[in-house]
C-alpha cells in the first residue's frame, strides 16, 4: 500500500505530506483547492511526463516522493524485475523536476530511467479518473482484466513457455540461414585448412619443443666446427703444429751434429710433441662426443617452418588443434545444411500448432467468461444508476501470411489457419458499452461522460476485486453527475472494494466521504502575494464537521451535524 506522499514546490503546492491508511482514503475540499494536483503528483512520481511548468513560482525544482509498504504486495505482484533496487519491504519512489534540464527518477535512492517508474506504475496503481489517467481504457489492460476474471493464469504461463520455445527455434533457423551462404562461400578454404592440419598434424607446444631442440643442436654444430678446426691446427694436416714441430726436431738433430748446445733442447722438443699429441687426443675425444646430425637439423628446420605457417593462420597450435574439430563440423554442417534447416522448420510448424492449441483454449475461455462478465457489469451498473447499459467484449485476431511469415516470427496455427501472436495469446479484446437506449455499443474509451466512465470502472473493479492484484486504486471525482440513492450505492461499492485494494478517492459526495477509513481536507489558502495548498488528516470529529459542511454548505447546522453522524454510522453498518 501507499504509506505516504511528500510533495514540494509542485504547481500551487508549497509543501504537503500525507500519510495514508489501508482501505478507503478520501480527499475532500472545495473545487480548485488542489485535490487533483495531489493525484497528478502521484502520477508524476510514477513516470508520467513532467515539465518545468509544474514547478511552483520562485522555486528551483519540484520534488514528489512516494513511500510504499510492500509487505502484503510481494506475494501478489511480480516485482522480480526490480530486485536490484528493493531492500526489505519499503519502496521509496522519488521524482525531481528541475527548472532546467531533465527530471531525475529514483527507486530507493538509486537513479533509474523514468521508464522504470512507469513499469512500477503498471504493477502497483490503477488511475481511474475522468481524464488522462484512465488505465482501464487501454485494450491491453482490458485483456488482463478478462484473463483475471477467467482465471487464465496457468494457461497463459503454458502459452508463454511454448512461445519462448518457438521464438528460440525461429532464432536458430535464422542463424542457420545466415550461416548457410557464408559457409558455402568458404567451403574450399575450410577443406584447405583441414588438409593442412591433417598433413602437419601438430601437437600441443610442439613449436616450443622443436625450437629448444634446434638451439641445442645448432650449438653442437658450432662446437663441432670449432673443435674440428682446432684438431686440424694442432695435429692433423701438413701444416699442423705437430707436423711443424716434427720438422723442427729433424732440423735440430742436424744442427746438434755441429753444435752440442742444440742437444739441450731435444728433450724439450720431445716433451712439447708428446703434449701436443695428448692434446689432439683430447680434442678428438671431445669432437667424437658431440651429437651432431646435419640431416636431423634440416628436418627439424622444415618442421618448424610448417608449424610457423599454421601459427600464422590460427594464432597458436592449440587454436589450430581445436579448430580442426570445428572445421570438420562446419564441413559436415555444410553437407547436411538443407537437411538441418528442414528439420528445424518441421519443429517450428509442430510448435506453432501446439501454440495454436493453447491459444484456442485461452480464447474459448475468454469468450465464455466475457458473457458472464458482461452480464455482471450490466447488473452492477444498474445499481450505480446506469440502468439501460449494454456491455460487450469484442475480440480480434490478426492473420499471418502462412509459411511466408511463420519462419520469420512466432505464429500460431489453428486448423490450418495462421495467426499473429502476442505475449498472452492471439487476440486483442476491447470493452464495448452503450449507456443510452437506442445507441449501439462503442469502445469504452469513446464514452463521453467522465462520471459514467468512473462508475463503469468502479463496476468492473468491484466484479474482479478478488482476481485483480493491483494494490492501489485512485478514483478522481467518481461522483460527477450523481447524488442521492446512487451516491449511496457508489459509496457502498467503494467501501466493499476497499477490502481488497487500498483506495484513494477525490469526492464531492458526502456519502462517499462518510465511508472513508481516513479522511483528508485539502484547502487553498490565499496569501498577500501568493496562494498555497494545505492538507491534513481529519480526526473523527473533524470528519463529521467536513461531511456536515458537504451536506449543508459553509454554515453548519446542528441538523447537518446529526445527519453527518447518521450517514457515517449507516456506512459503518452496511
Amino acid at each position: 500500500m501507499l504509506k505516504s506522499i511528500y510533495i514540494k514546490n509542485f504547481a500551487i503546492i508549497e509543501e504537503v505530506e500525507l500519510e495514508f491508511s489501508s482501505g478507503l482514503n478520501i480527499l475532500t475540499g472545495e473545487t480548485g483547492a488542489g485535490k487533483s494536483i495531489i493525484v497528478d503528483a502521484i502520477s508524476i512520481a510514477f513516470g508520467e511526463r513532467a515539465s518545468s511548468d509544474l514547478i511552483r513560482n520562485g522555486a528551483n525544482k519540484s520534488i514528489v516522493e512516494c513511500i510504499f509498504d510492500l509487505s502484503n504486495t510481494k506475494d501478489k505482484v511480480d516485482l522480480s524485475s526490480f530486485d536490484e533496487y528493493l531492500d526489505g519491504n519499503e519502496l521509496i519512489i522519488r521524482r525531481e523536476i528541475p527548472i532546467k534540464g531533465n527530471s531525475r527518477s529514483f527507486i530507493n535512492d538509486t537513479p533509474v530511467p523514468t521508464s522504470k517508474l512507469r513499469e512500477l506504475s503498471d504493477l502497483l496503481i490503477d488511475f481511474l479518473g475522468q481524464h488522462e489517467h484512465q488505465t482501464l481504457l487501454y485494450s491491453s489492460k482490458q485483456l488482463r482484466i478478462l484473463d483475471n476474471f477467467a482465471e487464465n493464469h496457468s494457461l497463459i504461463s503454458e502459452y508463454q513457455q511454448v512461445l519462448t520455445e518457438l521464438t528460440e527455434l525461429i532464432y536458430h533457423l535464422k542463424e542457420y540461414n545466415s550461416k548457410k551462404d557464408s559457409l558455402f562461400d568458404k567451403k574450399d578454404d575450410i577443406i584447405a585448412k583441414i588438409n593442412l592440419l591433417n598433413r602437419v598434424n601438430p601437437s600441443p607446444n610442439e613449436d616450443e619443443e622443436i625450437n629448444a631442440k634446434l638451439k641445442k643442436i645448432e650449438n653442437a654444430e658450432f662446437l663441432s666446427s670449432l673443435a674440428n678446426e682446432l684438431y686440424n691446427v694442432v695435429f692433423d694436416g701438413d701444416f699442423s703444429c705437430y707436423q711443424q714441430l716434427h720438422r723442427a726436431k729433424k732440423i735440430i738433430d742436424n744442427l746438434s751434429k755441429y753444435d752440442d748446445k742444440f742437444n739441450e733442447y731435444d728433450a724439450e722438443i720431445n716433451s712439447i710433441a708428446i703434449s701436443l699429441k695428448e692434446f689432439s687426443v683430447f680434442v678428438k675425444s671431445f669432437l667424437d662426443s658431440i651429437d651432431f646430425n646435419p640431416l636431423e637439423i634440416e628436418q627439424l628446420r622444415e618442421r618448424y617452418s610448417e608449424l610457423k605457417k599454421i601459427i600464422r593462420q590460427f594464432g597458436s597450435l592449440e587454436n589450430a588443434i581445436d579448430a580442426r574439430q570445428s572445421l570438420r563440423q562446419e564441413l559436415e554442417l555444410i553437407d547436411k545444411f538443407d537437411e538441418k534447416i528442414a528439420e528445424i522448420k518441421d519443429k517450428i510448424v509442430e510448435k506453432s500448432r501446439q501454440l495454436g492449441d493453447i491459444a484456442q483454449i485461452i480464447d474459448t475461455r475468454r469468450k465464455e467468461k466475457s458473457i458472464k462478465l458482461s452480464s455482471e457489469i450490466v447488473e452492477k451498473l444498474k445499481n450505480l444508476g446506469i440502468e439501460k447499459a449494454q456491455f460487450e467484449v469484442s475480440f480480434t485476431q490478426s492473420s499471418a501470411n502462412g509459411f511466408e511469415e511463420i519462419f520469420e516470427q512466432p505464429c500460431a496455427i489453428i486448423e490450418d489457419n495462421f495467426y499473429k501472436t502476442f505475449s498472452n495469446g492471439i487476440s486483442h479484446c476491447e470493452f464495448l458499452i452503450s449507456t443510452n437506449p437506442g445507441f449501439s455499443v462503442q469502445p469504452l474509451k469513446n464514452v463521453a461522460s467522465g462520471g459514467e466512465i468512473s462508475r463503469i470502472m468502479l463496476a468492473i473493479k468491484s466484479i474482479i476485486a478478488n482476481a485483480d492484484n493491483i494494490p492501489l486504486l485512485i478514483f478522481d471525482e467518481i461522483d460527477t453527475g450523481i447524488s442521492g440513492k446512487i451516491a449511496q450505492k457508489v459509496a457502498q461499492e467503494m467501501k466493499e472494494l476497499s477490502k481488497f485494494h487500498q483506495i484513494i478517492a477525490i469526492t464531492h459526495l458526502p456519502q462517499v466521504a462518510a465511508a472513508g477509513d481516513r479522511n483528508f481536507i485539502v484547502e487553498k489558502i490565499p496569501l498577500l502575494d501568493d496562494t498555497i495548498v494545505r492538507s491534513k488528516a481529519l480526526n473523527a470529529e473533524e470528519k463529521v464537521k467536513e461531511i456536515a459542511k458537504m451536506l449543508s454548505g459553509e454554515k453548519i447546522s446542528e441538523y447537518a451535524i446529526k445527519n453527518a453522524r447518521e450517514l457515517i454510522k449507516s456506512v459503518a453498518y452496511e
